[in-house]
């Protein structure tokens, strides 16, 4: 399995202060009140309409959404990098694993130009295609994922996706491709496992370990 497909928020980038910085900045512009980073960080994962819609309890309509996110994507674009960090030990791999020929990339729910820019910035030449969803197919929908195997030629037997939520879990298994969990982001490894995940890695080094084990 010499192909590799990341998730970005939770996987490779601790992203969490800076979406919750723009969340509360929006959600305060309108008069809804703040949540905490930990809540937050729960409701983080289908993307950013549904992580807005999780934050005002479903209570708001479609046009009250639009006009939260309104505020929330300048103002995210604006901070991104405030806070935002690569994980510990990520970037290491990365170089690790491309200098031993594999080939890596990023598909994820995010803004694709956020993807674009915030990749560029943190893992310049460590990564041969790196993919925003459409806005109507945000995971667990497989269409970044599709999108990124077929921009990258690579067969999917041959492919690891890593991810850090149950709904990368559920991407890959829509895709047809192999999963392992990253614990070190946004879902913890007990309920990673009870999702159903089959291999699970607290670090990166241990992420390693076991892409050698699956190429062996």
């Amino acid at each position: 399995m010499k192909t590799i497909i990341y998730d970005l928020d939770g996987t490779l980038l601790n992203t969490l202060y800076d979406l919750a910085d723009a969340v509360n900045y929006a959600l305060n512009k309108q008069g809804h009140p703040s949540r905490s980073y930990d809540e937050i960080r729960s409701f983080i994962g289908n993307g950013v309409k549904i992580l807005m819609n999780r934050c005002t309890d479903f209570k708001c309509t479609p046009d009250e959404i639009d006009s939260l996110l309104s505020d929330f994507t300048p103002h995210y674009l604006a901070h991104m990098y405030d806070k935002t960090e690569p994980y510990n030990g990520i970037c290491e791999i990365m170089n690790k694993l491309k200098a031993e020929g594999y080939q890596q990339a990023i598909a994820s729910n995010k803004l694709d130009s956020a993807v674009k820019e915030l990749c560029g910035h943190y893992f310049p030449d460590l990564y041969d295609a790196a993919l925003g969803a459409p806005q109507d197919k945000r995971k667990p929908d497989p269409t970044v994922l599709n999108m990124c195997i077929a921009e990258l030629g690579a067969k999917r037997e041959n492919i690891v996706y890593v991810g850090d939520t149950e709904i990368d879990l559920q991407t890959a298994k829509n895709a047809g491709v192999t999963c392992i969990a990253a614990c070190w982001g946004f879902r913890d490894k007990e309920f990673l496992i009870k999702e159903g995940a089959e291999y699970v890695a607290d670090t990166p080094d241990e992420l390693y370990e076991i892409l050698s084990r699956l190429n062996q």
